[in-house]
């Protein structure tokens, strides 16, 4: 009986030192050397290198694969996504292009080789895309028109297309108006209804006598301007009480 317990564990043992040693040649033959974002910043390079010349005489795939918002457990094959490179050049380096990425969000990154009909891994790297603009949302101030009294503002939102983008929901968009270029001293006016998978215009009408005068003394050239931001509130997904507000450039009103 004694003997017996001690060959089953001399069998864990050697099941425990191979696999290790699998996993250590898996991530071994291969890592990411450079990622770099391109475009409007939801894209990005990568650029992986083969360690061992062995793997890259006898791969038939190479690629990267990526998931969001956790580590992957090295030597598995979890991933949200996956795209096939390049073949390794004489320097041993393949490459591609990840594109549609989402704005704000945490992704890990791995390498891969496909070597007779196995994967091997590199250890993951983690990416942080760049945060949320406004352009994501596509919400702007599109036109105004400044009279004696009053203030239009023509505006565009497309609601669908900000969470599409990204793990978020819109409560509420606007404008702001105000008599200096700070946006938490003006007066605004909220929208909440959306029609869904469209562009939805707004209009918006100020009364110039009800917006507060300047606390600052202004630069000459913008004395008697007034400045305007489109905005967006939201929240992430994962966490609802945090309300967000995402504001458009500023643009100057002039009476002509």
């Amino acid at each position: 009986m004694k003997k017996l317990y001690i060959f089953i564990l001399l069998l864990q043992v050697s099941f425990l030192w191979l696999t290790s040693c699998s996993l250590i040649e898996r991530i071994n033959a291969l890592r990411i050397t450079e990622i770099n974002f391109i475009g409007n910043g939801l894209q990005a390079t990568v650029v992986s290198e083969v360690l061992d010349t062995e793997k890259k005489k006898t791969a038939t795939e190479h690629g990267f694969c990526w998931a969001i918002g956790v580590v992957p457990e090295l030597g598995t094959s979890y991933t949200d996504s996956i795209m096939l490179g390049e073949k390794a050049n004489e320097d041993q380096l393949f490459s591609a292009t990840i594109e549609r990425l989402l704005p704000d969000t945490d992704y890990y990154i791995r390498s891969f080789l496909i070597v007779d009909g196995k994967i091997k891994y590199s250890l993951p790297e983690k990416i942080r895309t760049r945060e949320i603009r406004p352009e994501d949302v596509l919400i702007s101030i599109t036109s105004s028109v400044m009279g004696q009294d009053s203030v239009f503002l023509y505006g565009i939102v497309n609601k669908t297309r900000f969470e599409f983008l990204a793990p978020i929901t819109v409560t509420q968009y606007g404008t702001i108006i105000a008599s200096e270029p700070d946006s938490t001293k003006g007066i605004s006016k909220t929208e909440t209804n959306f029609v869904p998978n469209v562009i939805n215009n707004f209009l918006h009408k100020y009364a110039i006598p009800n917006i507060p005068p300047p606390t600052i003394t202004l630069p000459q050239p913008l004395q008697g301007a007034l400045f305007a931001w489109a905005f967006v509130d939201f929240y992430r997904n994962d966490t609802p009480s945090q309300i967000r507000r995402l504001y458009t450039r500023r643009i100057i009103l002039r009476k002509r």
